[in-house]
């Protein structure tokens, strides 16, 4: 009979410890730290539609209607840019309000 190594002991973890699982369950009344301030608690919460402007450069539009030395470009016709700009917007409007540097807004 061959002598195995022996497996490896899984412990509980401390509590305290930074990989704890959260509970899933989150009161609505309980203080929490948030981006702006250490005590806070969420009173509501909504969306609001936004009206997106997407303009095609005079570059874009030759480009795409005439090509360039190496021919027509696939892949930029209008709907797939308008289709990646829908799914890009959101994130990008995101990405604006979290980060100072970033400059998808005229401020």
């Amino acid at each position: 009979m061959e002598n195995k190594p022996l497996r490896k002991r899984i412990y509980p973890r401390k509590l305290g410890a930074e990989t704890d699982i959260k509970p899933s369950v989150v009161d609505p009344e309980l203080f929490v730290k948030n981006k702006v301030t250490e005590l806070a608690k969420k009173v509501k919460a909504f969306e609001e539609p936004m009206l997106c402007e997407i303009w095609h450069d005079k570059h874009y539009c030759i480009r795409y209607q005439q090509g360039d030395d190496y021919g027509k470009r696939e892949g930029i016709d209008p709907d797939t840019v308008h289709a990646l700009l829908q799914i890009a917007i959101p994130y990008l409007m995101l990405c604006s309000g979290k980060h100072p540097t970033n400059t998808l807004i005229a401020k």
